[in-house]
């Protein structure tokens, strides 16, 4: 039996002299980055090796781990996919992992076309994706088509996303009180966070006395679930505290309920939040109120970090009128 020493020293004799100065740089180079690489640790190595990992292994076996790759998004940020994703546009063997390429790049015609066509060769999620793929094409009517498919022919938690997202295809004309509806669907396919804020949301924009009342109930709802975001678990998911007391906050202002939306501006700037929409709405409480002292500090706080905003400049014409 032929030693492994004689098996190189054979390969080596019959390489031709370019081949082997190829070799050694190659050597060489591997070499000088793993040096350079140990010098420069940085706090997100996990994830940049990770990532490194996930790209050897989808070279290897592109139909089994690109699929993977693109799908975790909880793994890596929408850059990083990208990048992933446009290496691999090349290398896809099949429609449906072309179509996922596409779809991560958001080239959602091509997407919608391999998708279909990836449809003779299995039928799994790819009506999720076409129906999503139509919704940022703004085409919410074929995205409802193949939505109204999906909660109908897919498992949780698929069927429960098409509805939310068939939902929200009403949110994008403004057909509230559809969306409302298809809203609560989704909750009763999963009661999510995710969802009471989208309906609180909703009331939000429709803009009477009774939706405000019936968004401040879902407000409520949220800020007394237990339930908190932990990464990579969308079914835990809860919107930003400072997200669901701001809208609280304004609800409770179109109310006229005033005192009690300026507690809510007001705890936000001690949590730190400060911006000027929380400045404004604030300015807009005390001129209701009839403190216009206050009112002028807080429009003169929001016109300090955005000295263009019209609505502001307007409020502040009105405070000196007044004073």
């Amino acid at each position: 039996m032929k030693s492994l020493k004689w098996y190189v020293s054979n390969t080596w004799s019959k390489w031709s002299l370019t081949t082997k100065i190829f070799f050694l740089l190659a050597i060489l180079s591997l070499i000088l980055w793993g040096i350079s690489e140990s010098r420069a640790v940085s706090y997100n190595e996990t994830r940049e090796l990770m990532i490194e990992s996930a790209k050897i292994s989808a070279q290897m076996n592109i139909d089994a781990d690109l699929n993977e790759i693109l799908y975790d998004k909880t793994s890596y940020n929408l850059s990083e996919i990208r990048v992933i994703a446009k290496e691999f546009k090349l290398k896809a063997k099949n429609d449906y992992d072309k179509a996922f390429v596409f779809y991560n790049l958001g080239e959602y015609h091509s997407a919608i076309y391999h998708f279909n066509q990836s449809l003779s060769e299995y039928n799994g999620d790819q009506e999720f994706f076409i129906g999503v793929s139509y919704l940022y094409l703004n085409k919410t009517t074929l995205a409802r088509e193949w939505l109204n498919k999906c909660t109908k022919n897919l498992e949780f938690p698929l069927n429960w996303q098409c509805q939310s997202n068939l939902a929200y295809s009403y949110i994008l004309e403004n057909d509230f009180e559809n969306a409302i509806i298809n809203y609560n669907k989704a909750i009763s396919v999963f009661p999510n966070n995710f969802d009471y804020f989208a309906i609180g949301t909703t009331y939000m924009k429709i803009k009477s006395n009774e939706s405000h009342i019936e968004a401040i109930k879902y407000f409520n709802l949220i800020l007394s679930s237990d339930k908190n975001w932990t990464k990579g678990d969308i079914y835990n998911y809860k919107p930003s505290k400072n997200s669901i007391l701001l809208n609280k906050g304004v609800a409770l202002m179109r109310l006229n309920k005033l005192n009690e939306s300026i507690e809510i501006f007001l705890q936000l700037l001690e949590d730190g939040r400060s911006d000027t929409t929380i400045y404004h709405n604030l300015a807009i409480n005390y001129y209701k109120l009839g403190n216009y002292d206050n009112s002028l500090y807080y429009v003169t706080k929001s016109l300090e970090i955005n000295p263009s905003n019209d609505e502001s400049l307007m409020l502040l014409q009105e405070i000196l009128i007044k004073q």
